[in-house]
C-alpha cells in the first residue's frame, strides 16, 4: 500500500524526528487502531449475514494479533493441540510451557 499526501509527510516527519523505540510505538498504535477497525468489519459483516467474508476477515485479525503480541505458529500450534485435545489443562501445562497470554482460561 503506497502512502500519499499528509500521511507520508507524517511518516517522513516521524522517522527523521523520533527514536527508534518511539518510532515502534507509533507502529504499534496504528497497528491497534487497524486491529480495532478490523474487529468493527468483521461484526459488521456478521450482522449482515456475510460469514463467508467475516471468516476471511477473522483470519487477518488473527495474524494481526499475533504479530502485535509476538506469537509464534509454534505457539499457536501448540495452543491449538491443547485445545482439541482431552486432557485437563493442568496435566498438559507440565509437559508443554506456553506464554502467559496463550494460558487458557476457564
Amino acid at each position: 500500500m503506497k502512502l500519499q499526501g499528509s500521511e507520508a509527510r507524517n511518516i517522513k516527519t516521524l522517522q527523521s524526528k523520533n527514536s527508534p523505540h518511539q518510532q515502534m510505538r507509533f507502529c504499534l498504535n496504528r497497528l491497534a487502531d487497524l486491529h480495532g477497525r478490523l474487529e468493527e468489519c468483521q461484526a459488521f459483516l456478521t450482522d449482515r449475514a456475510n460469514t463467508e467474508t467475516a471468516r476471511l476477515l477473522s483470519l487477518a485479525i488473527l495474524e494481526l494479533r499475533m504479530e502485535l503480541h509476538k506469537v509464534t505458529d509454534s505457539e499457536l500450534k501448540a495452543l491449538c493441540d491443547m485445545i482439541a485435545s482431552d486432557e485437563p489443562v493442568q496435566e498438559q501445562s507440565t509437559t508443554r510451557q506456553l506464554p502467559p497470554y496463550l494460558r487458557l482460561i476457564k
